[in-house]
């Protein structure tokens, strides 16, 4: 929305910007980039750029004009004692290297400051954002790596062709390890997906919102608990989880044809029409590109 109200200057305001929000809880940071630096990140003693962070451009370019007409969303699982670090592009004349600056006093807001005062030739205001997320650490549950080790060794001689008796093991045995490890990322994706695969979609859909609750940073899931609620009669969440996709990932197409097919359902017309209008702007730019390719 910020972009079409900036794209009505015609050019004549440009913004940039870097906005995120951190669940306290899981330590997920959900953020967009709008032609503002590249947020670094500092881990374990190595800063870095944040994995996965995508630039939409500065917001007041035409969206025509864009290479993506939708802003890509950046989800990241923090992990205890990262830092981010964020400052606006007046650094660039700040100092040659930020990131360097940044490593050497070890993501230290004060002592960046006072590097930055003491040595750098400002011509401009500088802001410098710092985040830290402090969650708790998880210990490791020896017991639940062996019962998924376990669960492993039993679906290695499974295919597709099984019958949902088959799987009944592989089952059992996910559901002990989330007996001793309730919200195990492994134990949790591999169990919806077999409750999906046996037909058991109320289960799937059960546990499918339990996952995405507890670990919002995994955005390929969002997918699968749409699917599995729509199969368990839950229309409206279905739709609400194959928005969130959306939100993450706007040219995702399966997930497109996804909200097609439950609005269509839902009697909604013209939400159909619009997301099928989506996906041919998103298969056109596609081509566009791949012919620039092949020139």
């Amino acid at each position: 929305e910020m972009a079409r109200v900036f794209a009505g200057f015609n050019g004549t305001a440009l913004l940039s910007l870097c906005m995120a929000a951190i669940d306290d809880e899981s330590g997920v940071l959900f953020g967009i980039n709008a032609g503002h630096p590249a947020t670094l990140l500092y881990r374990n003693g190595q800063l870095n750029r944040l994995p996965g962070e995508a630039d939409f451009g500065r917001l007041g370019v035409d969206l025509e004009d864009r290479e993506q007409p939708f802003a890509p969303m950046t989800v990241f699982a923090l992990q205890p004692d990262d830092v981010l670090l964020t400052a606006p592009r007046a650094r660039e004349n700040a100092t040659p290297d930020f990131a360097a600056l940044a490593k050497q006093q070890k993501a230290d807001a004060s002592a960046i400051f006072q590097a930055l005062t003491s040595d750098a030739n400002l011509s401009d205001d500088i802001s410098l954002v710092r985040v830290q997320w402090d969650g708790a650490k998880a210990g490791s549950n020896a017991e639940a790596e062996q019962g998924l080790t376990r669960a492993r060794e039993m679906a290695a001689g499974l295919t597709n062709e099984n019958s949902g008796s088959a799987w009944q093991p592989v089952i059992d045995e996910l559901q002990k390890v989330l007996q001793k490890d309730r919200f195990n990322r492994s134990a949790m994706n591999n169990l919806t997906r077999l409750y999906y695969r046996v037909g058991d979609y109320q289960q799937a859909a059960i546990l499918a919102e339990q996952y995405a609750r507890h670990h919002p940073d995994d955005t390929e899931f969002l997918l699968l608990a749409s699917v599995c609620l729509y199969k368990s009669g839950r229309d409206d969440k279905a739709r609400d989880f194959g928005e969130r996709l959306k939100v993450r990932r706007p040219d995702h197409i399966e997930n497109l044809q996804n909200l097609i097919f439950l609005a269509n359902r839902a009697g909604d017309v013209l939400q159909a029409q619009s997301l099928e209008a989506e996906i041919e702007m998103i298969r056109n730019i596609r081509s566009q590109k791949a012919g620039a390719l092949l020139n």
